[in-house]
């Protein structure tokens, strides 16, 4: 619990940092104000109904700036292309100046191998990461989920493909702009009108506060419920604990807030290396505990420590330990070794656990008689 409890508070503050970033480098590009006093407005914005609305402020913000994402998304796209003459015309401009941006491995080394460790982080282990999880809470009922499976991806696809195009129609407007980050919202604001530029930009604006204010809610229940509950007062009462998330919301607000006022100027390699972690940590111990009954607390334990282990030294000082790949994916095969290990070596659940995940009902109530 404490192992999993701090890397998911140390990993998301990483992650929250750019989505902060990103709101105030759009709002920046807008309307041209200071980035520090942006990035402070837009924090003090999340941060307020965050902190009165919890949960369900979450929630209700959550549909409505993906409604707006989904559309204004749309809008960007098409009027950046019609803009730049089509995507014939964004290719031509970008092979006559960057023709090595259209031949793997390009400038970046984006080899094949690393084109698979991505798909494996960005796609197959996505689905343990806490701020995505934690959603699924606010379905209604089993239809709910069951419509979201087949809506999800169609959305997904227009905005993900979307997004992508604007980044290269983006190069083409600005192929020199000093901090990356702000080439989209600045193409955006010379395409279009001011007015419509302003809505427009409020999509990828959306898509920032959506993602930030899950992850808060994420790391103040992990504050207050799994470390405060479980280790210094589990007599907590309800009232006393919705305060004390809403003032742990506001800490790490204004924690992330020191972490973005120097930010780097490509921040998805910041993003990416906060989701790889997490899901180095959370991947294998998920999907052991749902399929293995022989899996064990050794087996979590050695799992995360030694994952988030190799990920890290792959990362920061020996980079051969990822074999050529993004270190997500050594990482993840070191973390089942671990697991298998304990598990193996460990001692084995209680016949109670097993019968609560894989028992029968009658199993359950003559357990609990």
């Amino acid at each position: 619990m404490v192992l999993i409890s701090v890397g998911v508070l140390v990993l998301l503050v990483a992650y929250m940092a750019p989505q902060f970033v990103a709101g105030a480098r759009l709002l920046q590009a807008v309307s041209g104000v200071d980035y520090t006093t942006l990035l402070v407005i837009f924090a003090g914005v999340v941060l307020v109904y965050i902190g009165l609305g919890g949960f369900l402020a979450s929630a209700l913000t959550d549909a409505l700036q993906g409604i707006l994402m989904f559309f204004g998304g749309i809008a960007v796209w098409i009027a950046l292309l019609t803009a730049a003459g089509g995507l014939g015309g964004v290719n031509t401009q970008v092979m006559d100046t960057k023709p090595e941006l259209f031949t793997l491995p390009g400038p970046g080394g984006f080899t094949l191998s690393m084109i698979m460790s991505y798909s494996l982080q960005l796609g197959l282990m996505i689905c343990v990461l806490p701020h995505l999880a934690v959603r699924a809470m606010s379905y209604k009922d089993s239809k709910s989920v069951h419509t979201a499976m087949m809506v999800g991806p169609i959305i997904m696809v227009v905005i993900t493909l979307g997004f992508l195009t604007m980044g290269l129609v983006s190069h083409q407007f600005h192929p020199n702009m000093e901090v990356g980050d702000l080439a989209l919202p600045r193409t955006v604001v010379d395409v279009l009108p001011d007015g419509i530029a302003g809505i427009v930009l409020a999509a990828p604006l959306a898509a920032a506060m959506s993602t930030v204010d899950s992850m808060i809610l994420i790391v103040s229940g992990v504050v207050v419920r799994d470390l405060f509950t479980n280790f210094v007062n589990p007599r907590v009462s309800d009232g006393t604990a919705k305060r004390m998330a809403s003032g742990a919301s506001i800490v790490i607000g204004l924690v992330v807030l020191l972490l973005a006022l120097e930010p780097p100027n490509y921040l998805e390699y910041l993003v990416i290396y906060a989701i790889g972690g997490l899901e180095v940590v959370l991947f294998v111990p998920l999907l052991g505990g749902l399929y293995s009954k022989r899996g064990n607390a050794l087996g979590v334990v050695l799992a995360m420590v030694g994952g988030a282990g190799w990920y890290v030294v792959a990362n920061e000082w020996v980079p051969d330990l990822a074999f050529g790949m993004f270190p997500i994916a050594s990482s993840s095969l070191v973390s089942v070794l671990g697991y298998v290990v304990g598990s193996a070596g460990g001692r084995p659940p209680r016949r109670e656990v097993l019968v609560k995940f894989w028992g029968t009902q009658a199993e359950i109530d003559r357990l609990s008689a």
